[in-house]
């Protein structure tokens, strides 16, 4: 038996074959897969070149997400998307392997011709997402250029070393099947969160400490106030005049401050945690 396909596999490997004058892309230029490609199709552009602090890879195999489905219907309203996709059109491919073609001169100690990796593709740059194949050129294209952005992020290097022996769509399938077990494994809360409130705790605090105050404030008004005093005695049946007179007085002048002072207190209380 040949051994042809076996060698072409292991060329393919070692990753040093000559390269081809132009780079291979399929750009969104916006929502809608009208706007996927160049009249349909993937386009050539000029190849491109490292710099001393980059990487030239290869994107050996790339998985197709409904997330990528999610940016292709949305375009500029995804919440991923930070660009005009007109003028800078949107690679996509986050679930890649790839591998390393060329090191940029201060980057040659630390990576080799034909290291190979996949992408931890959550990216963030000071606090704000920069993710592979949404700000940063995915899979979506046969070379692209690593720069620090990958290599040195918020969470260091986001690149994640393989085997050499493991499969190009095994390994690209790395992020979705890493879904599919954490779902396995959700850790489900058993307790308040400390300094939380929970809905209940909400509708307790709205009825007990802002509803509650705040109907006996309007009682105390409109019966003190608006009111006649003898309907006001004939309800409460009460025959004593100096009683009836003190507590009209109380319901009067004393109670609507003294509630309004509670009902304060319940709202700055929520307020000022």
């Amino acid at each position: 038996m040949s051994n042809q396909p076996e060698t072409k596999l292991e060329q393919y490997r070692a990753a040093d074959a000559p390269l081809p004058e132009q780079n291979r892309i399929w750009p969104l230029f916006g929502a809608g897969f009208e706007n996927l490609g160049l009249d349909g199709q993937a386009m050539d552009t000029p190849f491109p070149t490292p710099g001393p602090e980059e990487l030239l890879v290869r994107h050996d195999a790339v998985g197709i997400c409904f997330s990528d489905i999610k940016v292709i219907r949305a375009g500029e309203n995804h919440p991923r998307i930070h660009r005009k996709m007109k003028d800078q059109p949107v690679v996509l491919g986050h679930e890649v392997a790839l591998t390393v073609i060329e090191a940029g001169e201060k980057l040659r100690d630390q990576y080799k011709v034909g290291d190979r990796f996949i992408v931890q593709a959550d990216i963030y740059i000071n606090g704000k997402t920069s993710a592979y194949g949404y700000e940063l050129q995915g899979g979506f294209s046969r070379y692209a250029v690593v720069d620090w952005r990958v290599l040195n992020g918020d969470h260091g290097n986001y690149l994640i070393p393989i085997l050499p022996s493991d499969g190009y769509a095994e390994v690209a399938l790395c992020e979705p099947w890493a879904c599919v077990e954490a779902s396995y494994a959700v850790v489900y809360r058993t307790q308040w969160r400390p300094g939380g409130k929970s809905l209940f705790a909400w509708i307790d605090w709205i009825s007990a400490d802002l509803l509650l105050p705040l109907c006996g404030l309007l009682i105390a008004i409109f019966v003190g106030w608006r009111m006649r005093k003898e309907a006001v005695r004939d309800e409460l049946f009460v025959e004593h005049p100096r009683f009836f007179a003190l507590w009209h007085f109380l319901l009067r002048y004393i109670a609507p401050p003294a509630v309004l002072v509670i009902l304060v207190a319940g709202i700055y209380h929520v307020v000022a945690r």
